[in-house]
């Protein structure tokens, strides 16, 4: 979560299964551990971002307010990650059957997953035009099927963006490819929590400051052609702090 009841996934996660999220027979659930317990949320909505790997989910709380009235979410960063730099790709696996069978009240059994590589590659103006067409890393690093959509970040904790494929391989680490999160800073949605109506129309860019924390938002400027064209925006790469 990069903000309250705002999320930010690996658009592929849902594309196989869209038909059956809005007729209701699937319910997808975000479930955030914390101190204080398990929060969680429902997807109300899905934004996708078009030419990326990269979607906005909003959500609402299912569950009640933690006992602190303190919600955590994750920073985003605009920095592009050097040549060599150590990431973390970070993922909850739980087991098909389980999820597939899941009813309420019956526990789930989850596996906290984490991989760390190195940058091998930048694909900035993307790699291919079908699996990752937006600005992209690879990572030299193993990942799994079901880590999917995982955030990756660097060694402060602020998050790059997220976990789009992986190659398989045997005798070495397998390369992941990691979607950046700057492809989504300026694309508009509606919806978050509470849920400000949906007259309201913003983006992580704007919500920068006030509910969404962007590490130097001034790199990307967005624009929005009348139209009705997809986002552009302009991004001024920079890579040390």
């Amino acid at each position: 979560m990069v903000a309250p009841g705002v999320a930010l996934c690996a658009s592929h996660v849902f594309q196989g299964h869209l038909d059956r999220l809005m007729s209701g027979e699937l319910k997808a659930l975000c479930i955030g551990p914390s101190d204080h317990g398990n929060e969680l949320w429902g997807l109300r909505g899905i934004n996708f971002v078009p030419n990326t790997d990269v979607c906005i989910l909003t959500l609402t709380l299912i569950n009640g307010l933690p006992t602190d009235r303190t919600f955590h979410h994750a920073s985003i960063t605009t920095r592009t990650p050097r040549h060599g730099e150590r990431l973390f790709v970070v993922a909850f696996k739980a087991e098909a059957e389980d999820c597939e069978n899941w009813v309420e009240g019956r526990q789930i059994r989850m596996n906290a997953l984490i991989c760390a590589g190195e940058v091998t590659q930048h694909f900035l103006l993307g790699r291919d035009r079908v699996m990752l067409p937006g600005p992209a890393i690879e990572v030299e690093c193993d990942s799994w099927p079901g880590m999917s959509g995982g955030p990756v970040f660097d060694d402060e904790g602020w998050l790059i963006g997220v976990l789009s494929s992986s190659v398989s391989g045997e005798h070495h680490d397998s390369p992941s490819f990691v979607s950046l999160a700057i492809s989504a800073l300026g694309h508009r949605f509606t919806g978050g929590w509470p849920d400000p109506g949906s007259h309201v129309i913003r983006s992580l860019l704007s919500m920068s400051g006030k509910g969404c924390h962007v590490e130097r938002p001034e790199s990307i400027v967005a624009s929005y052609p009348d139209d009705g064209a997809s986002t552009k925006y302009v991004y001024t790469i920079w890579q040390t702090r």
